[in-house]
């Protein structure tokens, strides 16, 4: 049986998969997203939150890598993962981020990189006095 994946090539990220079908309605699909590519693959379990494409072929995502934290400034963070705040505003981020508040208090980040598990972070940010 053919299963047809379509994939994100600039995030490398699982869009949709489906059992059957046809590649040419996929393609039509992708052709509807950008950087979007469909293709035959030959799995048949793929699961959009455990796995991601390189190089035409499913991978399993690792662990999110150790994020390095001081007060209001995280570090290590994977190239073009996409970063929930905790006001709920989405970004990409790379490298690192800087966030601010005139408040103490716990704040949730939700960290979303290709080659990765999600990862949902409470960071403990504290005001200078």
């Amino acid at each position: 049986m053919n299963y047809i994946l379509t994939y994100d090539t600039h995030t490398l990220a699982i869009l949709q998969t489906a059992n059957g079908g046809s590649l040419e309605n996929e393609e039509i699909y992708a052709a509807t997203l950008p950087n979007a590519k469909a293709l035959c693959i030959d799995h048949p379990y793929i699961d959009c939150e455990l796995h991601y494409m390189e190089g035409g072929q499913v991978k399993n995502k690792m662990p999110f890598p150790e994020l390095k934290i001081t007060n209001g400034k995280i570090q290590n963070i994977p190239d073009n993962t996409r970063v929930e705040w905790p006001d709920y505003v989405v970004t990409e981020e790379s490298s690192e981020l800087e966030f601010d508040s005139n408040v103490s208090g716990e704040f949730v980040f939700i960290f979303d990189a290709p080659r990765y598990l999600t990862h949902t972070r409470i960071i403990n940010y504290y005001v200078k006095t």
